[in-house]
């Protein structure tokens, strides 16, 4: 706890404050942090008065007093936003420190989450990047993801950093998820998801490489027999990390593909929404240009995994 008090009364309150804590008065323990850090604010600066917060946030995880944890944790994240803390590895560590030490289910998780929106939305505003802190989203993403809400947390796996995590969770969805059919779907999804965002196409060919690649029904590289999603996704990212093709022959050739493809992709609305967001694939007349692909037959089972709770 935060103890340098050049005055006598600021001295007094902190004895107080333990004192309260001793008794086990968490309510009034709690009203007196808040109290001091507005005091803090206004002798000491937001550096010393953000220290407070986040003392007395892990004296309450040490007491097991959650619902303090809770009031206290988001004033601090609030307190990062409002004062334009600078994004450091102590305040992402104490980020995820907090997060850590929460129960994560579905009666519980809400104010970890909201927690987490407002410190991946500071990371964003006071960060070198502008989709906020790798480790924030990847913290969301997890938390999201065991509490099964696969669409939400997909996203945050996108900015994330770890590929190979997020795709072998999808992997594990689409086994658990879905029927035989539909072993395609989950990764596109994913992949046509990653593309819709800028920068991640490196990203989204390491999430479908590792896909296929630890798939127990995939015994043969590409084309994938009976796969068409498989082999349209393939060869869309095959044709985008070609750096020899031009821009324009590479969009003539992703939207010749779509056009190939369209029996197999219009099988699942989800799909042709997330394509039609991307003005790259978007599906114009014009001449084909690719020779030979593989069969586009499709299995237009429906999925397990109900659409608003999976990867759509």
């Amino acid at each position: 706890m935060t103890s340098k008090e050049p005055s006598s009364n600021q001295s007094r309150i902190m004895s107080r404050l333990q004192r309260l804590l001793n008794e086990k008065s968490y309510y009034e323990a709690l009203q007196l942090y808040l109290t001091l850090y507005a005091r803090y604010l206004t002798s000491k600066g937001p550096e010393e008065a953000g220290d407070l917060l986040f003392d007395g946030i892990q004296v309450f995880l040490s007491l097991g007093q959650l619902e303090s944890v809770e009031e206290l944790a988001i004033k601090w994240a609030e307190h990062l936003r409002t004062h334009s803390i600078p994004v450091s590895e102590k305040e992402i560590d104490r980020v995820l420190t907090i997060t850590k030490q929460f129960p994560v289910s579905q009666k519980e998780a809400a104010p970890v989450i909201k927690l987490m929106r407002i410190c991946i939305k500071w990371s964003q505003e006071n960060g070198e990047r502008r989709v906020g802190d790798i480790a924030l989203h990847y913290e969301l993403a997890d938390i999201l993801w065991r509490l099964q809400r696969y669409s939400e947390a997909k996203k945050h796996f996108i900015h994330g950093g770890q590929p190979n995590d997020f795709a072998l969770r999808v992997l594990d969805l689409s086994l658990k998820g879905g029927y035989p059919g539909e072993t395609g779907l989950f990764i596109t999804q994913t992949v046509l998801c990653m593309l819709g965002e800028e920068g991640y196409m490196i990203e989204a060919n390491e999430v479908f490489r590792v896909f296929v690649t630890n798939h127990p029904h995939l015994v043969n590289a590409f084309p994938y027999k009976g796969y068409p999603l498989l082999n349209y996704t393939h060869m869309i990212l095959e044709v985008l990390l070609d750096e020899s093709v031009q821009q324009i022959s590479t969009i003539e050739k992703c939207q010749y593909l779509t056009q190939q493809y369209s029996t197999a992709l219009q099988a699942d609305p989800s799909v042709m929404e997330l394509i039609n967001k991307l003005n790259f694939i978007q599906i114009h007349p014009f001449s084909g240009m690719m020779q030979t692909m593989p069969p586009c037959s499709v299995n237009q089972e429906k999925t397990k995994v109900e659409e608003s709770e999976g990867l759509d």
